[in-house]
């Protein structure tokens, strides 16, 4: 149950955890084996990340089950930018997974994002789940990708309506996201070695 669980936010003392989770989390999901552990190692030192919404979930015997973390983005407009959050990655490990866990983290970083004054969040993601998590295509509140295109997992949860009525534009990625894939495999060789496969529900093969 999600009662059992206790959530806080990250300390340094947490990170190396988080990484293994998060590579547990994510192996073979969307591609064979993963980039978003090096992902995660990567954010923490740049200037867009948001450790004040960085939130775990502990499970009722002290372990890790779960995280979540941001950056601000912008939605360009011209000239102009509005800042926003950009959510992810989001990791539950395999086994606490379908408890309700992702839902609270969400709520929990989106809900402190208001008290900090964003009016929204993006994401990427599974459209059949962040539509039940309070998230709807970008396109609907006039926000589009970088070139002005739209696409169905490119999504919004708003957060301040006020705010966010006068946010439109094009996302602009920041650097972070750009994973060198060398890089990556490197920083993936901390790890105990793990067996890559290619599955068909796999986006990137």
């Amino acid at each position: 149950m999600t009662n059992d669980y206790s959530y806080r936010l990250e300390t340094t003392g947490d990170f190396d955890e988080m990484e293994r989770l998060t590579r547990e989390a994510f192996w073979d999901v969307y591609k064979p084996g993963c980039d978003e552990h090096y992902l995660l190692h990567t954010m923490r030192s740049a200037a867009c990340y948001l450790p004040e919404l960085s939130y775990l979930c502990v499970t009722p015997t002290g372990e890790l089950a779960g995280g979540i973390y941001c950056t601000k983005a912008s939605i360009r407009d011209g000239e102009r930018d509005h800042t926003v959050i950009c959510v992810g990655p989001i990791a539950v490990l395999p086994a606490h997974q379908k408890r309700g866990i992702g839902q609270k983290l969400l709520d929990l970083a989106c809900n402190r994002a208001g008290e900090l004054g964003y009016p929204c969040a993006v994401l990427f993601g599974n459209p059949g789940y962040y539509h039940r998590a309070g998230f709807t295509d970008a396109k609907d509140f006039g926000i589009h990708l970088a070139d002005g295109s739209d696409m169905d997992a490119f999504m919004c949860r708003p957060i301040d309506i006020g705010k966010l009525g006068e946010v439109r534009g094009n996302y602009i990625e920041d650097p972070v996201f750009s994973v060198d894939q060398a890089a990556a495999e490197a920083f993936d060789g901390r790890f105990p070695p793990r067996e890559k496969h290619v599955l068909p529900t796999q986006i990137f093969k």
